[in-house]
């Protein structure tokens, strides 16, 4: 072991909920493989299988994380003439805290402790926030079973704990209700039975079909008002899509 070099992994990222553990492990890598402009540039597939991850779209998502969470900058590669492979994403890491820890240190230390009563203070804290996420999850999910009753929606508890999950990443709850009801009013004006509706675990997983609907306006409602905005409704095909069917 002495001599290897590992990747680093900030103590401060280590600990943020917002990012998922291959995000994490992909910022790592981009961190180790930076030059000294603090750019890198290695494709999608070769991240993939240099970290073990299952996909260059798996990567990719990760990338995408890290660049909503502003910890790295993509410059996106285009292609060099018609017909020539396209060009890999150049990639800037925006924010690199000095207080870094190897990853294997990182997943199995023992995080330093706070004073007592900020220990305490920040346990109740968080007690309370899975306490109120989860009330509001169970009445999102109240009111989503109006759309898909319980007997036709076979992943209602997974759609609780997503709800929590977007509770928990910044998605306000009026955004949420709001999409809802408008996917209630899109199933209702194009007659959609209960079976072709989504559950509650896909309307709010992570192919994300809610964001379709959060500023959806039906045809002919809204038009010429200022400050309204008006959005096709979304095709049996644009589910499909959402949905990854070909």
């Amino acid at each position: 072991m002495i001599g290897e070099q590992f990747y680093k992994l900030p103590t401060e990222l280590a600990n943020r909920a917002d990012l998922s553990a291959s995000a994490k492990l992909v910022w790592s890598y981009l961190h180790y493989r930076q030059g000294t402009n603090g750019t890198c540039w290695p494709g999608l597939r070769r991240i993939a299988n240099d970290l073990g991850l299952r996909s260059p779209s798996a990567v990719a998502k990760c990338i995408k994380q890290l660049e909503i969470a502003g910890l790295v900058e993509v410059k996106r590669g285009k292609p060099n003439r018609k017909g020539e492979e396209k060009q890999t994403n150049h990639y800037t890491i925006k924010r690199a805290p000095e207080r870094t820890s190897t990853v294997e240190n990182v997943l199995h230390r023992e995080h330093e402790r706070p004073p007592q009563s900020t220990e305490k203070n920040q346990g109740k804290e968080k007690v309370y926030n899975i306490a109120r996420f989860g009330k509001e999850a169970k009445a999102l999910l109240a009111k989503y079973a109006e759309i898909k009753p319980p007997r036709h929606d076979t992943s209602r508890h997974q759609g609780k704990r997503n709800i929590i999950s977007l509770l928990r990443s910044g998605r306000t709850v009026d955004e949420l209700e709001r999409a809802a009801r408008n996917y209630g009013q899109f199933c209702e004006s194009s007659n959609r039975g209960y079976e072709y509706r989504k559950n509650a675990g896909n309307f709010f997983g992570r192919d994300a079909v809610y964001e379709q609907f959060i500023d959806w306006q039906p045809d002919g409602e809204g038009l010429g008002l200022p400050g309204v905005l008006h959005i096709r409704a979304p095709t049996d095909e644009d589910l499909r899509v959402a949905e990854g069917i070909s």
